[in-house]
């Protein structure tokens, strides 16, 4: 039997740490988020005057009108700035996070049904995978 002669290094080279993000990069991520901050003010803004004052002003008013569509944007972004850890932004959207839950959260779950005794009823065969599976 022959050895073979393998080329080799005895030590692995070493691997450079992934770089930096550049800075157009940054300044981009920096740019949105500053844009999230604006957003997060404005709408505290508006839920403050319309604590205050109600419907009796005419921004608060048209505001109304369009609060869903300016609220559901805070959700997503409210969870994306928890995960990314921008506390001050998800600070700042969590009022926004909660008027939409509180506002138009029961909208988001199934309404219950309430079924009369007397209502036919519908009785199926179904293929019970866990009795087949186990002893029990």
């Amino acid at each position: 039997m022959t050895a073979v002669k393998t080329d080799l290094p005895a030590v692995l080279p070493h691997v450079d740490a992934p770089s930096p993000p550049t800075r157009a990069f940054t300044r981009l991520i920096n740019l949105f988020i500053a844009a999230v901050d604006i957003y997060a003010l404005f709408a505290l803004v508006y839920l403050g005057a319309r604590l205050l004052m109600g419907e009796r002003w005419q921004p608060v008013n048209v505001g109304n009108n369009l609060m869903p569509s300016l609220l559901i944007p805070a959700v997503f972004l409210w969870v994306g700035m928890g995960l990314l850890r921008r506390w001050r932004t998800f600070v700042l959207l969590s009022p926004s996070f909660a008027a939409f839950a509180g506002l138009y959260g029961a909208m988001m779950l199934p309404k219950s049904v309430q079924i009369p005794p007397d209502a036919p009823t519908l009785t199926i065969m179904t293929w019970n995978l866990h009795r087949a599976v186990t002893s029990d």
